[in-house]
């Protein structure tokens, strides 16, 4: 009896600590959110400059079936920070951003057209972790044409961004872009 009451005590504890921890955890993570207001931009937003685009949203592990179109065109989209919490969006060929960014966190966009692999974000030469992405299908063939990526640059208060990615598929091209983020 005394061993069951125990082990009782110990379950409640447990889950009372559990339960606790993930208040904070919530907490913290809502604290972050509304400092920044970091929503991923509206899919109108992202598709403005892409004629007769049709996003669409995937599920974490989703597999994007159908043929694989080449990687054909890619570059930095936009970004976002702390510093300059609305999106900031890149012309082609773009060598600097306009806006002050950097604080506590820094979110850069990254636009591929086709089907890339072996993606490398790096700012001031530092590999970024990949922190979300969208596919679009811009033709309504329920075929992905290519992907807007989200890379995580917190932490970093200004620095050369650099992003590369090689074809899926043949030809196997390898593109790359970068911009100064000041």
């Amino acid at each position: 009896m005394a061993k069951t009451k125990t082990s009782i005590v110990m379950i409640l504890s447990l889950m009372i600590c559990l339960f606790l921890s993930s208040g904070f955890v919530s907490a913290a993570e809502s604290t972050l959110e509304k400092d920044l207001s970091l929503e991923l931009p509206k899919i109108q937003d992202l598709s403005t400059d892409m004629d007769n685009s049709q996003v669409k949203q995937t599920d974490n592990g989703a597999v994007v079936l159908g043929s694989a179109p080449p990687l054909t065109d890619l570059f930095i989209y936009a970004a976002i920070s702390s510093n300059y919490p609305q999106y900031e969006y890149f012309s082609r060929n773009q060598l600097r951003s306009v806006q002050d960014h950097g604080g506590a966190e820094m979110y850069i966009v990254t636009y591929e057209r086709g089907y890339g692999q072996n993606r490398f974000a790096r700012m001031d030469g530092d590999l970024l972790d990949m922190y979300d992405w969208l596919w679009f299908d811009d033709n309504g063939d329920n075929i992905y044409d290519g992907v807007y990526i989200w890379w995580d640059a917190s932490g970093y208060p200004y620095g050369t961004f650099t992003y590369e990615s090689t074809s899926h598929n043949y030809p196997w091209n390898k593109m790359s872009d970068s911009i100064y983020i000041k």
